[in-house]
């Protein structure tokens, strides 16, 4: 239930700040930020880092992560890039700010035992994660090749640092 609430909330964030009405030209980076995710979970299938626990609505992860995907995301995106600052400074804040909702929000989740982390994996890493992803939604809006080698780079480095056994 915790998670609709969640959604509603984002939903109606989206709705009353965010620039929905121009949604198109943001899709291209939301389905690249929804790819990079859903390729974690190809490449981790069997070797999950993070994994959402089940509830009685959503009775996988999977499924958690796929409405997480195509419903928060978005939202979250919308809001991220239809809101982003002209000046530098506000640009740094603007990051900070957005690793620190994500972060705030995983904090939530683990407290309310909603996430487990597994193979070495905790918090930290997950503040190291967003430090990079969140800026990579803006690169990728305003310079999508960019975004992936910088991604492939970041994944192969993570599969090798966690020692996924890729191809399994």
């Amino acid at each position: 239930m915790y998670l609709v609430l969640r959604a509603v909330v984002w939903i109606l964030i989206t709705w009353r700040w965010g620039d929905w009405r121009q949604w198109k030209k943001y899709q291209s980076t939301i389905l690249f930020f929804i790819s990079c995710d859903l390729l974690y979970n190809v490449i981790c299938h069997n070797y999950l880092l993070w994994k959402f626990t089940p509830s009685r609505l959503f009775t996988s992860h999977t499924a958690v992560n796929l409405f997480e995907d195509f419903v928060i995301y978005p939202c979250a995106l919308i809001l991220y890039l239809g809101r982003y600052p002209k000046s530098i400074l506000t640009k740094i804040i603007w990051n900070i700010l957005w690793v620190l909702i994500w972060i705030g929000i995983e904090w939530i989740n683990k407290l309310l035992g909603l996430i487990t982390y597994h193979h070495g994996w905790n918090i930290w890493w997950s503040v190291l994660l967003m430090s990079f992803a969140i800026p990579m939604v803006r690169l990728h809006f305003i310079k999508p090749l960019w975004t992936y080698g910088l991604s492939l780079i970041c994944i192969v480095f993570l599969v090798f640092l966690f020692k996924v056994p890729f191809g399994k």
